[in-house]
């Protein structure tokens, strides 16, 4: 469009005249007054001196500098300035947000909320080459296995069937009733059948088991064992009887089961807990000493209170103005025993006796009124009058004797005999013992030790073992078998 001199421009004159019909023809001389007209009443300001920098006609045009135009027009130049300025801006805001957003961490997916977690990935440990290395979350009697897959961090449910391959990290063959909740394994699935191809147990993960002295930190997401520092991140397995624990219940009097590889932790398997044990009226005892299975004991002063592992202990208070007191008792894991040492003003040695027993064999278990102690146990404090003692090692016949305690030590004298096994089954010497419970999941004990939550399965040498279950809500379950066959199966009924 051409501009006028003085800034009016021609395209926005209406032609038509006022007393005459839009369409009808109108004089260019009439056209020329009115324009005439329209200058003289409205002047146009004189232009500024400014040579318009793409002047490259023959210098007749020339363009107005001012501000405002009538109809709402500008020129072209000013036009293509101003969108230059627009698009400007809109590059360096898109430039501004991709670095704000990339330092934000936004781009890629979503940013973590703050929690109390900690980032640690103990995944890392685990190259993606060497196959699904997972920990088992559970395996039951129908011989369905659920695994965590470390690196991936799924769930998957296989069932091992008589084609799956199990072997132990030295490539030797295992039973199903070998793996145990916890337990890091390397598996394989079946051309997507849902049967496992293979278990087995990597040789390139550590396993710390049966250990005291554990110590965790729950802001740094550590573990500690003798001088060596672990990581564990949120997918770390803290387990007891195949229920989740929180990391910060463990305490170092636990016996725990450390698994994972290089620094990285995947299993801590609570193997025994804690229970406390409160002693009242401790600031009576002078000079008071406590001995715990014949340790010195470090208790807690401010409350009087002792952190125990759970089971049998043997409990010895003394002090220079009372006489020895020594009490049995058995902690209960996550539980309180209170002790009130006031009775030791009428609790004598006189009212107890200590039974000294002489056994031909070791790592014997000793059975006092039903009641199991600690392996090998010589010397048990008992109060006076008279009570039971079994002793049962597996492969020898279970011995029992009366005694009675009284003023003087009870000495007791036993010879284990070997069990005599029919020729026809000398070939087998041991077999599998099936624990069930109804209602389920009672803690099993064989032979005093430890074993599982119920279904459990043990192999144990021919001969006479001792078995007991227990439910909370229930009395004990106890009871003796005999091993005399491949696989025996009993069912620890609480009713």
């Amino acid at each position: 469009m051409t501009i006028c001199k003085g800034g009016f421009k021609l395209g926005t004159y209406n032609y038509e005249d006022e007393g005459k019909d839009f369409g009808e023809t109108v004089r260019i001389d009439i056209i020329n007054e009115k324009v005439r007209k329209s200058e003289e009443l409205n002047p146009s300001p004189e232009p500024k001196d400014t040579q318009d920098e793409n002047d490259d006609n023959d210098g007749n045009t020339e363009y107005s500098s001012q501000g405002s135009y009538d109809g709402g027009n500008e020129p072209l130049g000013n036009s293509i300035v101003r969108l230059s300025i627009i698009g400007g801006v809109v590059v360096f805001v898109f430039i501004f947000a991709v670095v704000f957003l990339s330092q934000s961490d936004l781009i890629g997916g979503v940013k973590a909320e703050n929690t109390e977690t900690n980032n640690n990935d103990i995944s890392q440990g685990v190259a993606q080459d060497e196959g699904q290395y997972a920990i088992i979350l559970n395996a039951d009697s129908n011989r369905t296995v659920s695994f965590y897959n470390i690196k991936d961090k799924t769930h998957l449910s296989l069932t091992v069937d008589n084609a799956t391959i199990l072997t132990d990290s030295k490539g030797g063959s295992i039973n199903y009733s070998e793996l145990k909740i916890g337990d890091v394994v390397v598996v394989s699935e079946r051309d997507d059948t849902g049967n496992a191809d293979k278990i087995r147990i990597p040789d390139d993960v550590w396993h710390k088991e049966n250990i005291t002295g554990v110590k965790v930190d729950t802001s740094a997401g550590t573990v500690e064992y003798s001088d060596v520092i672990y990581t564990y991140g949120d997918d770390t397995f803290f387990v007891e009887d195949g229920n989740s624990v929180y990391p910060g219940d463990i305490s170092e009097t636990d016996t725990v089961t450390l698994i994972g590889k290089n620094n990285a932790l995947f299993v801590a398997r609570l193997e025994k807990s804690h229970g406390h044990l409160v002693f009242k009226n401790l600031d009576k005892i002078e000079n008071a000493v406590i001995k715990v299975d014949g340790e010195v004991a470090e208790i807690d002063k401010a409350n009087s209170m002792l952190e125990i592992v759970e089971g049998g202990h043997k409990i010895v208070v003394s002090g220079t103005n009372i006489e020895d007191y020594a009490i049995n008792i058995n902690i209960i894991s996550n539980d309180t025993t209170v002790v009130d040492l006031n009775e030791t003003n009428s609790i004598k040695k006189t009212n107890t006796g200590v039974i000294k027993l002489n056994v031909n064999q070791s790592d014997y278990t000793v059975i006092l009124d039903g009641v199991p102690y600690l392996q090998s146990t010589t010397e048990i404090i008992a109060e006076k009058g008279k009570h039971k003692i079994e002793i049962v090692k597996p492969g020898y016949e279970k011995t029992g004797v009366d005694v009675e305690v009284k003023d003087k030590a009870a000495e007791v004298n036993i010879k284990l005999k070997e069990l005599k096994v029919s020729e026809e089954k000398t070939e087998v010497s041991e077999g599998n013992v099936s624990v069930y419970s109804t209602p389920g999941w009672a803690k099993v004990y064989i032979d005093g030790e430890y074993i599982g939550i119920a279904p459990v399965m043990k192999k144990l040498s021919y001969g006479e073992h001792y078995i007991k279950a227990e439910l909370e809500g229930y009395d004990e379950f106890r009871t003796h078998i005999i091993v005399n066959s491949p696989d025996k199966a009993i069912t620890a009924k609480f009713e």
